[in-house]
């Protein structure tokens, strides 16, 4: 499977601006309405339009939306975002400089500590049963859902042939903001795009296999446009099991430009977590707050123009990537990579 898949990522970086017209072209066939951000100020811009008098959204956990700062654009548009990631509510109070990466397990905090974190979350102190904690949790996190019109996700991978978003998650929640708002947003990184549904879950199964080798998500879905349904009379319905509508913001911000600079490869990672311990060294020692701590991640905060190059290249140890990129080659992007606009995409608040 490892040869398989350093194959099927060189193949999808190689033909990236194929694939992004494919998907573009596919998902409005589909009835999704499409935008492509060239960087962070373009995805924000389109989602300040979508959101014009909303006062309540809610989001999963994605990558994507902590690097266009989606947080703090709605606070600035005094909107209120409800989390809907136990993980990331738990870790960001844990261990924030890892603030929920799905790759990285939680299991290691006490109970005591994640007890702590969730009434914090919560802003109840009277409450110490943990079965009584998660069941307002999840209280919490469903009334959300069920009163918000946007739901907002990023996306695990993305078919461009069949024009199909795919989400992998454990908990369900995810699963839950794409389904029961009356519209879905999905901003995907356009290094998510691959050419099938079947290199797509071979993605997701090396994203959990390899690096911290984690089950598979038990939660996956396939979205391909707004629900629609032909079952009564014969005739098309939207929005019957599902969104009625379905927005999707490609994101660039960058990764196009690593592949002009020669360093595409990088975008090759698939989040494993297998050179986690190397990232969160450099991410140390360099001082690099609040990034990906993946060898994309950071190769895309300096061509970004939002952290400098590193002062120390002493790494201890290796890693076997799955994906195919070898330390050396990471290290020579560290070096080489030149910031697109260098200080003009900002610092993620």
């Amino acid at each position: 499977m490892e040869r398989k898949l350093a194959a099927m990522r060189e193949d999808a970086v190689k033909n990236l601006p194929r694939l992004i017209i494919k998907a573009e072209n596919v998902l409005k066939l589909k009835g999704c309405r499409v935008y492509l951000a060239a960087d962070r100020a373009e995805a924000r811009s389109v989602l300040t339009g979508l959101f014009d008098g909303q006062k309540q959204v809610v989001r999963s956990y994605s990558e994507t939306l902590r690097e266009i700062g989606f947080d703090a654009l709605m606070a600035a548009m005094d909107i209120r975002v409800t989390k809907t990631s136990v993980t990331e509510i738990i870790m960001e109070r844990l261990e924030p400089q890892l603030a929920g990466y799905p790759f990285v397990p939680a299991q290691h905090f006490a109970r005591a500590g994640v007890v702590k974190a969730i009434q914090d979350y919560l802003g109840i102190k009277g409450v110490a049963e943990f079965a009584e904690l998660k069941r307002l949790l999840q209280k919490k996190i469903r009334t959300a859902v069920m009163e918000s019109e946007f739901g907002i996700t990023g996306s695990n991978s993305l078919a461009a042939e069949s024009g199909t978003l795919v989400l992998a998650e454990d908990e369900g929640n995810a699963r839950a903001v794409s389904n029961f708002p009356y519209r879905h947003i999905a901003v995907a990184g356009i290094d998510k795009l691959t050419a099938t549904v079947e290199e797509a879950m071979t993605l997701i199964q090396g994203a959990a296999l390899y690096g911290l080798r984690r089950n598979i998500p038990a939660c996956i879905s396939f979205i391909s446009g707004p629900s629609r349904t032909g079952d009564i009379e014969f005739r098309m319905a939207y929005g019957m099991h599902g969104p009625k509508e379905v927005y999707v913001i490609l994101l660039d911000n960058g990764r196009l430009a690593l592949r002009e600079q020669g360093y595409g490869e990088m975008l090759k990672c698939i989040g494993c977590g297998a050179c986690l311990k190397t990232c969160r060294q450099l991410t140390q020692e360099n001082d690099w707050p609040d990034l990906a701590p993946t060898m994309k991640g950071i190769s895309l905060a300096l061509i970004q123009g939002r952290i400098k190059r590193p002062v120390t290249l002493c790494i201890a140890g290796d890693f076997s990537c799955p994906a195919g990129i070898t330390m050396s080659r990471f290290a020579e992007a560290l070096i080489g990579i030149e910031p697109r606009c260098a200080g003009s995409e900002g610092k993620n608040e």
